[in-house]
């Protein structure tokens, strides 16, 4: 049974405190394999408002999450864009000249199995030329559906690699960019202007995720002592994690947003890239 009041895992709220009514806003709700969070910005996506992010463990999933559609207060307010983003590994990345609408639902079923309570969604990704294919459970994408009727649908995917050519370098050097959530893991590898892999992977433990990094490494020979790996999301610098990850790869670092915030609490400024990126992008 889940308790009567739900509290954020943790959060941002700007120094001036109350969302402005005085311009229009945007609402990117994203949702993940055991979280979902909630961003309010101008409709540019270059001003933060308020930002939560909520554990959901999967057996009480739909129930939390229609209880935090109706609780949180700023989710109420009149917004002119919102977007929902799926944040989970169900996910077909194909190239644009070979993709075809018929195939999405017998794409997605062939990699990830029965699709009976499925809503299937396509994301065009013009800038890397390749369609994504992504599935949300049927009964979460009605719940957000009937709540924000007007609302645009989006892989996280979607966002990252929007965000990743628009901050393009080219450079032959690789460059990997992980995004770390509660039980998943985003990771995306670049070769000078050429995407050659962005995948989704669970993971339980420190060896799971190095498990995944290294065998995607091994696969697209990536120099471990110089490529360029960039991490954010939620890791802890004292983290096993980090640590392994530091022991294996010399070019580490975390990245932070690059959109104006508040930087002045104890939370890492790198926790809050993945989501604060995804409004531009969208």
């Amino acid at each position: 049974m889940v308790t009567s009041s739900l509290k954020p895992t943790f959060a941002y709220v700007p120094t001036e405190g109350e969302i402005s009514m005085d311009q229009g806003l945007k609402l990117c709700l994203e949702l993940g394999e055991e979280h979902m969070s909630y961003l309010v910005t101008n409709t540019s996506g270059t001003k933060i408002m308020r930002f939560e992010y909520y554990s959901l463990p999967k057996e009480e999933k739909l129930e939390r999450l229609s209880m935090l559609l109706k609780q949180a207060p700023a989710l109420t307010h009149p917004f002119e864009d919102v977007i929902l983003v799926n944040n989970t590994n169900r996910t077909v990345l194909v190239p644009e000249k070979f993709h075809k609408d018929h195939l999405n639902d017998s794409l997605l079923q062939m990699i990830h199995g029965d699709l009976a309570a499925m809503a299937v969604h396509k994301d065009s990704v013009h800038e890397w030329e390749i369609n994504i294919v992504h599935g949300l459970e049927a009964a979460l994408d009605t719940l957000l559906k009937e709540r924000f009727p007007q609302a645009r649908s989006v892989h996280f995917a979607t966002t990252v690699l929007r965000s990743a050519f628009r901050n393009r370098h080219w450079e032959e050097k690789q460059h990997v960019k992980l995004f770390f959530f509660s039980s998943s893991f985003f990771i995306m590898l670049f070769h000078g202007d050429r995407l050659q892999i962005a995948q989704h992977f669970q993971f339980e433990t420190t060896e799971d995720i190095i498990y995944h990094v290294l065998n995607v490494a091994d696969k697209f020979q990536v120099d471990v002592n110089s490529a360029l790996f960039e991490t954010s999301g939620l890791l802890d610098e004292s983290s096993p994690i980090w640590y392994e990850l530091k022991r294996h790869f010399l070019e580490i670092s975390f990245l932070s947003p690059d959109v104006a915030f508040d930087e002045n609490m104890e939370i890492p400024s790198h926790y809050f890239t993945p989501f604060f990126l995804i409004p531009a992008c969208v």
